[in-house]
């Protein structure tokens, strides 16, 4: 008989398990530089996150296309490798989550829609090791992948999210019996106004979650 408990916790990336300090916006600032507007690099960013999620080589292409040059690629990957290093942290809950599941038998994935290379760049650097990183081109692949964790895992799991409209795609594919879905309110969330059309339990610390 499976047990009622969760033991298996999926939770997305950015502004869930980890945050930029400064804000993400400090990308823009690596390219003062080598002379070339933040207006630019704002829309040449914007691109990327509709292709297919941002990574630096994607920057870089959309970038010279604006501009009908060449930069420094070179100078732009040393420049944006320190600030990543920099400037990505975990939160202080996240230590506390991953200490509390190892403690109880449990253990956690990743979900996250983005650029596959730069995604789990920023997993290994910070130092996780989930039982599995999934990275997905849009929300509409997260049930899919949850569904498959599910199986593996026994039910239910637990999903954790900042967004309430990832949320609430989980919650129109996939009943609470098999994932229940966690919201944690961050308050530098770019989401955290987000309306949810379903109902979610909240969190502001990921200490609270029960398993």
């Amino acid at each position: 008989m499976e047990s009622s408990k969760p033991k298996h916790v999926a939770l997305d990336f950015d502004n869930t398990l980890a945050y930029f300090e400064g804000g993400r916006e400090g990308i823009f600032d690596l390219f003062i530089t080598l002379n070339i507007p933040r207006d630019v690099v704002e829309v040449a960013y914007k691109a990327t996150k509709r292709s297919g999620g941002f990574n630096i080589d994607k920057l870089v292409d959309e970038i010279e296309k604006i501009l009908k040059k060449s930069i420094d690629e070179v100078k732009v990957k040393v420049l944006f490798s320190k600030w990543l290093e920099r400037s990505l942290k975990l939160y202080p809950d996240t230590e506390d989550l991953v200490a509390n599941l190892k403690k109880k038998g449990g253990s956690f994935s990743i979900v996250s829609v983005g650029d596959q290379s730069y995604q789990e760049q920023k997993i290994k650097l910070l130092g996780l090791n989930p039982v599995s990183i999934n990275i997905v081109p849009t929300v509409g692949d997260k049930p899919t992948i949850l569904q498959k964790l599910v199986l593996e895992t026994g039910r239910p799991i637990i999903y954790i999210d900042d967004k309430a409209t990832e949320l609430d795609s989980i919650r129109k594919c996939l009943n609470e019996e098999d994932v229940q879905t966690i919201r944690i309110i961050r308050d530098d969330s770019p989401y955290k106004e987000e309306k949810s059309k379903y109902k979610h339990k909240e969190i502001t610390n990921l200490g609270e979650v029960k398993f």
